[in-house]
């Protein structure tokens, strides 16, 4: 759990966001998401822990999030979410968000974050 409430807080920061001006995430960082602890985090560790927070944001369980269900992400993030301008942040808006995170902080460009 305490993983899960880091990387909601990294999701809350755009820590490794398409949209940051450092896209680079710390060690620290690496660290909450590595899962496996190998000391790199691969697209399954970052998705995974990006579900979960997904499914801790989302409380009424509607598979998407309303902006007071995601009141821990900063409203220009929620904005850039939500694709299609309805007020929601859908499951599929929010993995597409969570993909572009990572390949932002994959500045290498070979699928894993170190």
């Amino acid at each position: 759990m305490t993983r899960l409430i880091a990387f909601a807080a990294l999701v809350a920061l755009g820590a490794g966001a398409a949209h940051a001006a450092s896209p680079a995430m710390s060690t620290d960082h690496l660290a909450v998401v590595d899962l496996d602890s190998d000391g790199k985090v691969s697209v399954t560790e970052y998705r995974v822990m990006g579900s979960n927070v997904f499914i801790l944001l989302d409380g009424d369980v509607d598979h998407q999030l309303s902006e007071t269900e995601a009141q821990a992400i900063p409203v220009v993030l929620f904005q850039e979410m939500d694709a299609d301008h309805d007020g929601f942040v859908s499951r599929v808006e929010y993995d597409t968000q969570i993909l572009a995170d990572f390949g932002a902080a994959d500045l290498d460009g070979d699928g894993m974050l170190n």
